[in-house]
């Protein structure tokens, strides 16, 4: 007489759904891995970039601040260019205005003639200044001074230096025979013009 094998698939079945389910597990055990590791990179993101954001707007804030206290309102002249060749006059700024109790170096003033108060035949020129340079916005007294004229040819600026003066001396400064000739200048032309600088009283 045979014997009958009866298999029995509903253990297989649930030790196939166990391993299944297992298995889901593991993938969800994953996931909320990926899921922290990404969120914490992220919180890092927004921590490091929150830094950045802040230091910005805190150097924004210094540079404002620094720049409120060295304001000074200046004037600014600069006197034209020289002929072809010839360099610049170097002029330190004006100062008019100043904050209240602050000591500002390196004053400049100027006094200025345009060419309707010279009486001056040359069709050329433009006007004549006076600077004069202040120890600080305190001084009382300059200390250095020099007169220049300015002169306009062809669309060409020019600026011709007559004296320097430093307290009571007097250095007279002759025009070049180039400015002479270019501008039609004499010597006593120079001579006249030097003799009406408008220098402040010392």
């Amino acid at each position: 007489m045979k014997e009958q094998v009866v298999v029995d698939f509903s253990r297989v079945d649930a030790a196939l759904k166990l391993v299944a389910r297992e298995r889901e597990l593991i993938a969800d055990r994953e996931s909320a891995v990926v899921a922290s590791v990404k969120a914490e990179a992220t919180t890092r993101i927004i921590k490091y970039a929150a830094a950045a954001c802040a230091l910005v707007i805190v150097s924004v804030g210094v540079a404002i601040w620094l720049a409120k206290q060295r304001h000074v309102a200046t004037v600014v002249r600069h006197p034209p260019l020289l002929e072809t060749g010839s360099l610049p006059t170097t002029q330190s700024p004006t100062v008019e205005a100043s904050a209240q109790n602050k000591i500002v170096t390196k004053i400049t003033l100027f006094n200025s003639m345009s060419r309707d108060g010279l009486n001056f035949g040359n069709p050329y020129i433009s006007g004549l200044t006076a600077g004069h340079e202040y120890r600080d916005s305190n001084a009382e007294r300059w200390e250095f001074a020099w007169c220049y004229a300015d002169f306009r040819k062809d669309g060409i600026e020019y600026t011709v230096r007559l004296a320097n003066r430093n307290g009571a001396a007097t250095a007279p400064r002759a025009a070049t025979p180039n400015e002479r000739q270019q501008l039609g200048l004499s010597e006593a032309d120079v001579s006249l013009l030097r003799a009406r600088c408008p220098w402040k009283e010392q």
